[in-house]
């Protein structure tokens, strides 16, 4: 998002499947300070959807500044072939503080953290007491992890979160991510990596507090993370035909007003002259410029990220 004018821009970026917000995707905020500047962050989720549906992403202002949707804009979409499962919080889990200097090290989707958790599996099991996804075949899988969160309005040097992935209990990767002084701020990390089935997996998330006093962290509705089989489903169907697309934008939009007012991010109506570079062939997906809308010819489980 790129904020045209002088104040703090908020917007909501959201999906709607024919037309209606996907009622277990919550829209996800991403907040922008003082006048032209940009914020990247991403968004990702799956849903089950019906051959001939189709998908839309909107930006919605609920500032009074004006923004666009900046050049570089990235959708990427498939169906899966093979196992998966998809965590998301549709409404914020409990705040940690932390007081002193210190950490408390959290394992997001677990039912005593609070929040509404929304869950969508194929394959692997979610333990919704623990937070864990267990997978019941071997092979390879993607793990991705967007982490929308905000630090109560006391983001500074002083405190950060960690975004982190677990294979089995142990760390299999970690990264930092430092929060502003107000509002949302995003940190998304991946691997790719072969997992055994009975093997378990988990994000989990490290609230850092430095230099003492008491700190305050919130993760926010959004937040999610997905394990996806990559193997080409050959341990379940390899016969399943490909569904896939990606691209991104290649010029900034119209500066787009406020009044929340949803925005279709991807319709040619909102840009002087809509481009798009693909990064791959579209196979069975079909984009529309006219309609800003994403037409799967296949059933089945998608996995739809956004940057």
């Amino acid at each position: 998002e790129h904020n045209e004018s002088s104040g703090t821009e908020s917007v909501d970026v959201l999906a709607k499947i024919n037309g209606t917000q996907i009622s277990d995707v919550e829209p996800f905020t991403v907040v922008v300070g003082s006048t032209n500047k940009h914020k990247g962050a991403t968004y990702h989720f799956m849903k089950t959807v019906s051959a001939g549906d189709y998908l839309q992403i909107f930006m919605d202002s609920q500032g009074t500044d004006t923004f666009k949707a900046a050049k570089g804009f990235c959708v990427m979409g498939m169906r899966a072939r093979g196992h998966y499962a998809h965590l998301i919080y549709t409404a914020d889990p409990d705040q940690v503080s932390v007081v002193g200097a210190g950490s408390s090290l959290k394992t997001s989707f677990d039912e005593d953290n609070g929040g509404t958790v929304s869950s969508l599996t194929n394959g692997i099991t979610y333990t919704s007491a623990t937070g864990l996804l267990t997978p019941s075949v071997s092979t390879s899988y993607l793990m991705f992890s967007t982490l929308p969160m905000n630090m109560g309005l006391t983001g500074d040097s002083n405190q950060r979160i960690q975004n982190k992935l677990y294979v089995n209990g142990s760390e299999v990767i970690s990264a930092n991510a430092m929060g502003y002084a107000s509002g949302v701020s995003e940190t998304s990390i991946a691997v790719a990596r072969s997992l055994t089935a009975g093997q378990t997996v988990s994000r989990r998330v490290n609230h850092v507090n430095i230099a003492g006093g008491t700190k305050t962290f919130n993760e926010e509705k959004g937040s999610a993370f997905t394990v996806f089989d990559i193997s080409d489903g050959h341990s379940t169907d390899p016969s399943i035909p490909a569904n896939v697309l990606s691209f991104s934008t290649a010029a900034d939009s119209n500066v787009l007003n406020t009044d929340n007012i949803d925005y279709n991010i991807f319709d040619a109506a909102n840009y002087s002259s809509f481009s798009k570079t693909d990064h791959s062939t579209a196979t069975n997906i079909t984009f529309s410029s006219t309609t800003g809308g994403f037409t799967v010819s296949k059933a089945g489980g998608y996995f739809i990220s956004l940057t």
